[in-house]
Order: C-alpha cells, then sequence, then structure tokens
C-alpha cells in the first residue's frame, strides 16, 4: 500500500485573515466554504494545540465510518459554490484583486480537499481495478486547481500553495511509477535505426547553429559593439564578482559556474522534453503568442497576447513544433504565430522543477544602494491580469517618465517604491515567506526575441539549453535608443533586427555597445539598468535571477523626442 501524507496545515489561510472587500453574495459562499474545510482537517489530522502553523498533517487512518469521505464530498460542494459566486466580479473595474484573491482562496481549497479526497482512497482496504486512476485524477485536478490559483490570483500566492501542490504532484508520481509500469523487451538496435528525438532542443545540427552565432556576433552586429569580457567561474568568487563587475556596473559572461545543476544533464535536463513533460506536462502556463512577423518586437506589437495552456501542449505546438516544420513547410494559422514562456515564475508554481536548478552564489552579493529593499523579494505582476490580455512583462519601477541614465539612491523615492510594491501585492505577502530572488523561466523555441529594454534589479541571465545572442548598451546611452514613454518606458523605440536611422539618428552614435552568445552553463550578469535585447539561435531554455532593491533611474524628459 502506498504511505502518503496530507499537505501541511495552516498554509492555506481562512478568508478572515486576508483583507479583502467582498460583495454578500461572495462572502457567505466563502466563509461557508472555510468551515467545511476546517471539518475536513479536523476529520482527517491531529493539530498540535492552538493549531499552531508549522504542525503537519497526519498519515490519514482508513476512514471506516465513511466521516472523513462524507465531509469531503460536502466540503467539495461548498467550495465549488464558492467560488462559482466569484465569477460574475472577476473582471470587475473595482476591487478586481480582492475577487481573484477570493477566487484563488477556493481554488487553493478545493485543491487541499481533492488530496484528502486521493489521500482517503489510497487507505481503501478493498480498492477496485481502476483504483490508481481515480487517485491520480483527484491528485491532478488539485495540480489543476493550484495552477488556476496562482494565474489568477497571481504569484504571491504560489508559497501559500507549495504543499499541497507537492502533495498532490507526489501522489501523481507515485501512483504512475506503481502501476504504469510496463516492461520494455531489450534487444540490440541496428546500424539503421535512430536514437528516439526525446530533445526539445538541438535537433538541427550544431554546425547551422554556430553559423547562425557567427552570423549575429559578426555580420548582423552594428558598428562599435564589442565582445562581453568572458571570466571561468573557478577564478571569480562571489566577493571578486562583487568588486569587478557588479559594483562598477559592468557586465561579464560566466563560464563553468553552472556545476551540478540537474537541469543541464543527467535524467533531469531539461533538454529531455519527455522529463518536462513527465514531470508538468499537465500544469497551467501562460503563454506569450504573437504573429511571426511581430516577433523582434512581441509584447510592444497589437499581435501579442497571453494565452493558457498545459505545457506538454505548448512543447508540441510552439516548441518542437518549430523544428518539425521547418522540413514540411506548414502553413496552417498556428505556423504563423510564435509562442514563447517568458519571464514567467515557472518554479515557484511547480517546485519540483525548482530542485533542478541552483541559486548560484553570486546572486547574494548587494550593494549600499540596496538597503532595506533587499529584504523582500522583488514584486511580480499577478498572472491574472496577464491572463486577461494585460501586458506585464518589464515593467518599470516608475510609469510615468522617460529614463536619461542614472540610478536613484536609497532616499525616500526608493522606499515609496518599496511601499506600492507591496500594496501592489495580496494581503498575504507579510505572512509569505520566499527567497529573496525573483527566478524566471525563458523557454521557446528559435528566434523568440526580448526586444531593447532595461530592468531595475540585478540580473543573472543562466542558459541550461540551447543557445541566445545578447545585445547590451550601458544606461549612459539612455537618449540614443530612444526610451519610450508612460508605462513602457523601459523598452525602446530601436528594433534591434531592423533599426530604422534616419526616424533614429542617434542610435548610430552609441560608442559602447557590448554583445555575446550564450550556451548551456553559461551566465551573464546584466547590469541594473543596462538596456539588452535578447534572440534565441536554437530552442532555448534559459534562467534569470533578479535581486537587490527596485531602483528607478532618475527621470528628466527634457531633450527627448519620441515621436
Amino acid at each position: 500500500m502506498t504511505t502518503v501524507t496530507f499537505p501541511q496545515a495552516g498554509d492555506v489561510p481562512p478568508p478572515s485573515t486576508l483583507t479583502m472587500v467582498l460583495e454578500p453574495e461572495v462572502r457567505g459562499p466563502l466563509f461557508m466554504a472555510a468551515d467545511a474545510l476546517k471539518h475536513v482537517r479536523d476529520c482527517t489530522s491531529k493539530f498540535t494545540a492552538g493549531g499552531d502553523k508549522s504542525s503537519s498533517l497526519m498519515d490519514c487512518a482508513i476512514d471506516a465510518d465513511g466521516c472523513c469521505a462524507t465531509a469531503v464530498a460536502t466540503a467539495l460542494e461548498k467550495i465549488d459554490s464558492a467560488r462559482e459566486a466569484t465569477f460574475p466580479f472577476l473582471q470587475s473595474a473595482t476591487n478586481s484583486q480582492s475577487y481573484n484573491d477570493a477566487y484563488a482562496l477556493t481554488s487553493l481549497y478545493w485543491a487541499e480537499c481533492c488530496v484528502a479526497d486521493a489521500v482517503l482512497n489510497t487507505q481503501n482496504p478493498d480498492p477496485g481495478p481502476d483504483h490508481h486512476k481515480k487517485v491520480s485524477a483527484q491528485a491532478a485536478h488539485a495540480l489543476r486547481a493550484v495552477d488556476l490559483a496562482i494565474l489568477r490570483g497571481g504569484h504571491d500566492w504560489a508559497p501559500v500553495a507549495k504543499h499541497v501542490s507537492l502533495a498532490a504532484a507526489d501522489l501523481v508520481q507515485k501512483f504512475r511509477q506503481e502501476h504504469t509500469k510496463e516492461p520494455v523487451p531489450k534487444r540490440r538496435r541496428t546500424e539503421h535505426e535512430q536514437q528516439p528525438k526525446e530533445s526539445v532542443s538541438v535537433t538541427e545540427s550544431v554546425n547551422d547553429i554556430k553559423a547562425r552565432c557567427r552570423q549575429w556576433q559578426e555580420g548582423v552586429a552594428s558598428r562599435n559593439v564589442h565582445d562581453i569580457q568572458c571570466v571561468d567561474a573557478q577564478n571569480l568568487s562571489p566577493l571578486e564578482f562583487k568588486e569587478k563587475f557588479l559594483s562598477q556596473g559592468k557586465p561579464v559572461v560566466i563560464r563553468g559556474g553552472m556545476h551540478g545543476w540537474p537541469a543541464l544533464a543527467g535524467p533531469r535536463a531539461w533538454s529531455n522534453s519527455a522529463y518536462l513533460k513527465d514531470r508538468a506536462g499537465d500544469r497551467l502556463i501562460p503563454v506569450e503568442v504573437c504573429s511571426k512577423q511581430d516577433r523582434s518586437q512581441t509584447y510592444l506589437t497589437d499581435s501579442w497576447e497571453r494565452e493558457v495552456m498545459p505545457l506538454r501542449d505548448y512543447i508540441d505546438a510552439f516548441v518542437a513544433a518549430e523544428v518539425a516544420t521547418a522540413d514540411t513547410h506548414r502553413e496552417d494559422e498556428q505556423h504563423d504565430r510564435q509562442g514563447y514562456l517568458a519571464q514567467y515564475g515557472l518554479f515557484e508554481q511547480i517546485p519540483e522543477l525548482r530542485h533542478d536548478l541552483l541559486v548560484p552564489e553570486y546572486c547574494h552579493m548587494v550593494l549600499p544602494s540596496d538597503g532595506h529593499a533587499t529584504k523582500s523579494a522583488p514584486p511580480r505582476a499577478a498572472v491574472g491580469t496577464a491572463v486577461s490580455g494585460q501586458k506585464t512583462r518589464n515593467e518599470p519601477t516608475d510609469a510615468t517618465d522617460v529614463a536619461t541614465g542614472s540610478d536613484a539612491s536609497t532616499s525616500d523615492s526608493t522606499v515609496q517604491n518599496a511601499s506600492a510594491a507591496d500594496d501592489m501585492s495580496l494581503s498575504v505577502t507579510n505572512r509569505l515567506t520566499a527567497e529573496n530572488i525573483q527566478i524566471s523561466a525563458w523557454f521557446g523555441p528559435c528566434d523568440t526575441v526580448s526586444p531593447l529594454h532595461h530592468d531595475p534589479y540585478h540580473n543573472l541571465l543562466a542558459q541550461v539549453v540551447g543557445y541566445k545572442y545578447v545585445r547590451l548598451y550601458p544606461k549612459e546611452e539612455s537618449k540614443k535608443v530612444y526610451p519610450r514613454a508612460g508605462a513602457m518606458c523601459n523598452n525602446s523605440f530601436i528594433n534591434i533586427d531592423n533599426v530604422d536611422t534616419k526616424k533614429y539618428p542617434l542610435f548610430a552614435d552609441i560608442q559602447a555597445g557590448y554583445h555575446c552568445v550564450l550556451g548551456p552553463g553559461d551566465m551573464l550578469h546584466i547590469p541594473r539598468h543596462m538596456w539588452h535585447y535578447v534572440r534565441s539561435l536554437s530552442i532555448s531554455f534559459s534562467v534569470s535571477f533578479w535581486w537587490g532593491a527596485c531602483l528607478p533611474l532618475v527621470h528628466d524628459q527634457a531633450g527627448l523626442d519620441t515621436t
């Protein structure tokens, strides 16, 4: 019999602890759902005195009298009603975040009950022939509810959902391993048989990729663009990194600094699509989609939108399909669109994949200008707004002016910034524990692009699968890259793929640009506020680490004309 446990108690908060302004028709069902869930917890677990949050639920005993099963069924019904009650208000122009929070909360209640139901079924002394399918389905329903909670409510809900997510994923994996093992007869492969293609990465020839890398480094690169300094990680301690590069605002490519990452090689390598699908294939993710003719400007164009889909569907439709269609010349509508999983907190949502990477020690180096703001994780835009179509990637700190090129210190403006970030996040933020580092996934086919922009944090970009070309321009050249105004002020009008020098003549006068090609195992330090353009040269999976204070550039529109 499989031994399983419930998720830890207390991670999913009761509604009374949340600051949510809700209509009575939502608030009433929400509290009824919370009471029903409490009854489930009382039936299936033992708490320490006072319901200490650190206490864990115990292994479930056999539900001899059916009390627990009845409690779970009742709770699922009430939770479903509470979640449905939020539907009319999710797109509300006012107070929408409170209703997104209520939706997220009820989704996590649902997930916890699904796990409880699955655990109860594992203790059934007389399981039927499809017993394992039922348990796996219940756990899968829990994971889907977790995904919907995070997508709608925002990533501040990911730590709240961690334990129930891990419990559900553990159930799925255990029952898959125990009940779907099919022995494969071993035989010698003939010399004419090909190896099975399970890779999402380099399915084209290495020579073709190298030629593309040379094209971007030599042929396509504009004048006055210089190679970024490369350093071996063995020769660069964290303190030396801080002294020579972080404090100086200088970029550097660090090679050999990702040894020990399971994601790079071995059975957990992310270049293996079978592994990604096995671990997270059914998990819902928001994919940035745009017309291929707009891919050099992506989220700055009218064709850009976000679509939610399972990870396996994204790999099949947009990542692996790009290689498959290179020879078949598909002409359907999907072939005219490009998808990109970009700047997404995948590892908060799916902790199992988080175990495949290591946070580089360099990310723990901070500067005096980071001040107290380094004590809280950088704010992440709620994906719930992105699902409804709003553009959220690379949002600036201050969306009112155009940056011209010098840092703000940790003055009152920085404090106001930190407060604004707190206000942006969910009301449960003060109870969440998180690393001081925002880790984002960037996974897509060849030719995905992040247009020229800058970010308000220290940035270390780690290349796990495939190759990427990166172009950098110092913040001192901000005027010459023609920043946009308003909400997209950290983005440039310059299209690196097709620079219009007549419309933007100052760009040709930039004297200090930098570039490099990143391959598997390389890391690039992109200094805070340094303008950067990124293009994948093959199927690519990268991880970015943002850390430090969220500092704006000093703003001054004098002399700038972006019209």
